[in-house]
């Protein structure tokens, strides 16, 4: 069975502050559209990793990460990761 999604996205003249409808279907089965708000998110925003990764023994590597988003309207993210690669 395969299924296909069809999305309509608001305009770019949308107001940045508030929440725009964006509605979905399936094409390829009967089964109703549905509407839901989403974020206009705005165009100017910056991404950062920072990380280090240290080696801890032969064919083993400790690895720190850092990521953050910032500059969107009302919109900003933080993550990391922390890891241990062995080679085999």
């Amino acid at each position: 069975m395969r299924t296909a999604q069809v999305c309509q996205y608001p305009s770019a003249r949308a107001a940045q502050s508030s929440p725009v409808p964006t509605t979905a279907s399936l094409t390829s089965t009967a089964a109703p559209s549905y509407s839901l708000p989403a974020v206009n998110l705005g165009k100017d925003w910056a991404s950062a990793t920072a990380g280090v990764s240290v080696g801890l023994a032969k064919g083993v590597t400790g690895l720190v990460s850092f990521t953050g988003q910032l500059g969107q309207d009302k919109v900003t993210t933080y993550g990391g990761q922390v890891g241990l690669n062995v080679a085999f």
